[in-house]
């Protein structure tokens, strides 16, 4: 299938000369003007094909996530910002989620980006920034839910998600949460305020004919995850502990005399 090629990453790089300072926002404008159907056929179509591949693939695994219809996001930058880092980013990405009725609050999701820089291309999901309110709910899932807790060190301990994703599953504070102890045995997960899968890409890699199929794989194994996360946040995780808890209950009243 078509994606993305050289000359999605040459213009994007292109872009960055052409529109930064101390190229005026006004003179970056005019050049991404003229360069408007390069835009279009090195960067906009690419994503877009690219991303509805991946929708193909991973639709049925997706059951209630949203893919953008516009496709990749917009290269222009926050116009307070563009007086010092130019009109336009050289980055563009695609968020894939569960609608939100709230501004601060979103469940887990999936985000895909590609960029100029050499190590701007990659694969991530999860939850970037929970509320204080979810993270409430997760650190609960930690600290008392043994059996969600065996299968989320279970799921990031697996091969299958060391082989492919980096060791770094989010930011921790530095001391720890006011609600529990340093000793708390699973003081590690309490810690964290961050909760993602990533995956880096070089652009030789994205460049790849097979590029989307791996992207998507990727997704698949984000979207269990973020069932995880969506468990505890649903409070699912005491759900499930019931339900082992019952199992145990019923197979060992077999053997009671």
């Amino acid at each position: 299938m078509a994606g993305f090629n050289s000359k999605t990453f040459s213009f994007l790089k292109s872009l960055v000369r052409n529109t930064r300072p101390p190229k005026t926002v006004l003179q970056g404008k005019k050049w991404f003007e003229v360069h408007q159907k390069e835009y279009e056929a090195a960067v906009k179509t690419p994503c877009n094909e690219v991303l509805r591949d991946i929708q193909k693939k991973i639709g049925d695994q997706a059951q209630g996530y949203r893919f953008p219809k516009s496709g990749f996001g917009r290269l222009y930058r926050d116009p307070r910002k563009a007086s010092e880092e130019g009109p336009f980013k050289d980055w563009t990405g695609a968020h894939i989620a569960p609608p939100s009725d709230s501004m601060y609050e979103h469940p887990p999701g999936v985000w895909f980006q590609i960029g100029a820089a050499k190590d701007d291309v990659f694969v991530s999901g999860g939850l970037y920034m929970p509320s204080a309110t979810q993270l409430r709910k997760i650190r609960t899932a930690f600290a008392t839910h043994a059996f969600w807790l065996k299968r989320w060190e279970s799921f990031l301990q697996s091969k299958k998600i060391t082989s492919r994703f980096d060791k770094d599953h989010g930011d921790s504070l530095k001391t720890y949460p006011r609600a529990y102890g340093p000793d708390h045995p699973q003081i590690k997960w309490l810690k964290m305020t961050q909760f993602y899968l990533w995956r880096p890409y070089t652009h030789q890699q994205a460049t790849a004919s097979d590029f989307s199929a791996k992207i998507a794989s990727d997704m698949v194994y984000i979207l269990e995850f973020n069932q995880l996360i969506q468990e505890a946040l649903d409070h699912r995780a005491e759900a499930s502990e019931k339900v082992q808890l019952d199992s145990f209950k019923t197979r060992h009243q077999a053997f009671d005399f």
